[in-house]
């Protein structure tokens, strides 16, 4: 089973899920934009709006820069899979946010009634998780203060955890745990394979700014961990089906030359480029998927490879102007 698919089981047991004040429930991720009536917002490719409103969508990509102060109210989806948002970014009651790559500035507020998954990306300086609002992490890099208010909702998607330096044991996959410890150190990897560690502290032991100051998760928050199983990542797999197929040659074209939608890096070198398309093609064919062995179709011929349109020759990496 692949994350995506991990993830869309594990949310379901742990029953996340926001409906808006239109009516409209949100899934795990991003929604069908057609569901958008009021208006799709595709950055760069579109002017960033200064508010994304009741049954909107704005959707942040490679390159795309969105200022401070943007709001998303009641009924809308910010989805950022690349790019950056500015400071004092808040998701207001029956909104929601999913976050893939890209960044988010200081001052990022998930208010109460709102939904926030983080999958990837980072968010930076001080994240402010409200009362009443619901946060999933499964993946990313989180800023340097987490502010969780009592009767907020933090909810772990990982593969391992340890609390106050100790491994967590007894979990069972895919069911959550809910943590009632504080003043100790949630710490581990989320289901993407990146490390964390948060301090569970009941009060404030900073100043007026960042320095020095650890996370706050206040008494009657609520913070569970659910255990994951490790993925075996299959080499060309860019869009995590579990099958190397033409599909994955999809992702890695339309990402060709990006140094932040990171899909379909496939030799880990920080850009999206030529020696992916080799990593693709290498691996044609193979396929992790449950009940099946790991299998090698060989190479594509040159004609099949021309019916899907390859030319990998006159690609060139897309550059941003500066500033």
């Amino acid at each position: 089973m692949n994350l995506k698919n991990q993830l869309a089981m594990a949310v379901v047991l742990v029953g996340f899920g926001g409906v808006s004040a239109s009516g409209q429930v949100f899934g795990s991720g991003p929604s069908d934009s057609a569901l958008f009536t009021n208006g799709v917002f595709n950055v760069p490719s579109d002017t960033p709006p200064p508010a994304v409103g009741n049954l909107q969508q704005l959707n942040v990509m490679d390159g795309g820069v969105v200022g401070d102060r943007l709001e998303a109210g009641s009924g809308a989806e910010v989805n950022i899979s690349g790019g950056s948002i500015g400071e004092r970014f808040d998701a207001l009651p029956g909104s929601e946010v999913n976050i893939s790559g890209g960044s988010v500035g200081d001052l990022f507020g998930a208010i109460s009634g709102s939904q926030v998954n983080i999958s990837g990306g980072s968010v930076g300086g001080l994240f402010y998780i409200d009362s009443g609002a619901e946060v999933n992490i499964s993946g990313g890099t989180i800023g340097d203060v987490i502010f969780a208010a009592p009767n907020s909702m933090t909810n772990i998607f990982g593969t391992s955890f340890t609390l106050g330096g100790s491994e967590v044991t007894g979990l069972t996959e895919g069911v959550a745990f809910t943590v009632t410890d504080r003043d100790v150190t949630l710490a581990g990897f989320f289901a993407d394979g990146t490390a964390f560690a948060f301090d569970l502290d009941e009060t404030d032991d900073g100043g007026d700014d960042l320095s020095g100051r650890g996370d706050v998760f206040r008494n009657f928050s609520i913070v569970t961990i659910t255990l994951l199983p490790e993925l075996v990542t299959l080499p060309g797999d860019y869009n995590g089906n579990g099958v190397v197929d033409a599909a994955d040659y999809t992702v890695w074209q339309d990402a060709f030359g990006s140094m932040e939608d990171l899909a379909a890096d496939g030799n880990g070198n920080g850009a999206v480029d030529a020696a992916d398309y080799t990593v693709w093609q290498d691996n044609f064919g193979s396929t992790n998927l449950e009940g099946a062995s790991m299998v090698v179709i060989p190479e594509p011929s040159s004609l099949a490879l021309l019916g899907l349109g390859v030319t990998v020759a006159g690609l060139r990496p897309r550059t941003r102007k500066a500033g």
